[in-house]
């Protein structure tokens, strides 16, 4: 009886993961918080931000504080124009997040999907809109919930290779229907074959989270 009333007690006292979270078998789960810490403190934004610091620098030396100054006010125009469509992707990627649930998105893309995981993720990058801005926050979306590396590498590939937009807007208008019809259907395996390239690396050149303990 003492034995049965612990038990029972264990069970009550026991803590349970909160509805929504992810077991430690899918990878963890970002909260905002570090996703803008990791945005922040990435070693690309400190490459990037000393090499348009030496830019500028050898501009000015090279060709006086008028061309800079004109080269400055080109770029915050540039930035106006791309952080508006930035943040409204950024905006949809984390509405969709928040839409489908990780479960299910793990169960189509994530890393026991298989080829059928891989058929899906580059069916999704050959109808996905928009340009490169839409494209990485929508893969950023789904590998903080559950997507696994091959499945993004066949996303990204097949937004690059296969863009029904881009063919549909600019390839069959200037190079025609028989050469975009050719040109699709020689590059149609590429984003599956990059995929499975992707998930045959050695675990440890994988930079992806499903990867995180």
């Amino acid at each position: 009886m003492e034995r049965g009333a612990e038990g029972h007690n264990d069970d009550h006292s026991a803590p349970r993961p909160p509805a929504g979270a992810r077991g430690g078998d899918e990878g963890p789960q970002l909260t905002l918080r570090e996703m803008l810490v990791a945005a922040l403190t990435a070693p690309s934004l400190f490459f990037f931000g000393f090499l348009a610091l030496g830019s500028g620098a050898l501009l000015f030396a090279l060709r006086g504080p008028d061309v800079t100054a004109a080269a400055l006010v080109a770029d915050v125009e540039l930035l106006a124009r791309i952080l508006p469509r930035l943040a409204a992707a950024a905006l949809v990627a984390g509405l969709l997040r928040m839409l489908i649930p990780a479960a299910v998105v793990q169960k189509w893309v994530g890393r026991e999907s298989g080829l059928r995981g891989l058929i899906a993720a580059a069916a999704a990058g050959m109808v996905t809109l928009g340009g490169p801005v839409t494209l990485f926050s929508m893969a950023a979306a789904l590998r903080v919930s559950g997507a696994d590396r091959g499945a993004l590498v066949a996303y990204v590939s097949s937004w690059g290779v296969l863009g029904l937009s881009r063919i549909l807007t600019w390839e069959i208008a200037l190079l025609g229907g028989d050469f975009a019809l050719l040109r699709f259907a020689v590059s149609l395996p590429l984003p599956i074959l990059a995929g499975l390239l992707a998930r045959a690396l050695p675990a440890a050149s994988r930079q992806s989270g499903d990867d995180r303990s």
